[in-house]
């Protein structure tokens, strides 16, 4: 989402750019740039690309989230309209104040943080559907239970929003800014998902270069080898 000068939906992989909608503003972020939302009809629209129509996944982002006692701060939402189909997934912070992630396979399945939001507060959320378990990550670690997934869970061609729930539905986008989505076709590892909060949230501490060696080499010997000397080697110099 660009520098938090100049908005931009390009996605880094260049397979689902998205197109900025509605009052999206460009603002400082947590990582560099971030967008901006006021909450209705405020979105990036990535589409519907093959790509994005996935059955196992990982989605992952940052927000920052002005009210989290608003009816719905949608962060990001994968359906065609407000009730949904298989294949749909989303991420969102609900009015008590906790987040969500959730699918539809053959019913509705969602998990929500134990923990509580802030208003005003960057947060890193993810949610992994690995096709048996749905598994919800707070600021890189499991908040929540993580929840059996019953039915068959089939990608769909949905709208991919960031912001957004879904395009018949815009009262319940986003208020506030997100920074750094992520979409993958993976269920990825909690050890993953850890590292990759930990590498965003304080890059200048996630690693650390200790001093390099220093070490005289050593001077170099003058070997003076006699013709027909045998060394104990059992070479012999002719």
């Amino acid at each position: 989402l660009k520098d938090g000068t100049t908005l931009s939906g390009s996605d880094s992989t260049g397979n689902n750019n998205g197109t900025i909608s509605g009052n999206t503003t460009a603002a400082t972020g947590k990582i560099d740039g971030s967008s901006s939302h006021d909450g209705t009809g405020d979105e990036v629209n990535v589409g519907n690309g093959s790509t994005l129509s996935v059955t196992t996944l990982t989605v992952s982002a940052w927000f920052k989230v002005n009210d989290v006692t608003k009816s719905r701060n949608w962060v990001f939402g994968h359906r065609n309209d407000q009730n949904g189909a298989n294949g749909r997934f989303d991420l969102a912070v609900v009015n008590d104040t906790k987040l969500y992630g959730q699918i539809y396979d053959s019913a509705y399945r969602s998990v929500g943080t134990t923990s509580t939001l802030s208003n005003n507060t960057w947060y890193y959320g993810a949610f992994t559907n690995n096709g048996s378990t749905l598994t919800l990550y707070l600021n890189g670690v499991p908040d929540g239970t993580p929840l059996a997934v019953g039915g068959t869970f089939a990608g769909a061609a949905n709208t991919t929003l960031i912001g957004g729930q879904s395009t018949d539905l815009p009262v319940n986008g986003m208020g506030g800014y997100i920074d750094e989505v992520h979409l993958s076709n993976t269920a990825r590892s909690s050890g993953w998902i850890l590292t990759e909060y930990n590498n965003q949230y304080s890059p200048s501490t996630f690693y650390s270069l200790g001093n390099p060696e220093s070490t005289t080499p050593p001077s170099p010997s003058l070997i003076l080898f006699r013709p027909g000397a045998i060394f104990r080697t059992g070479i012999i110099f002719r």
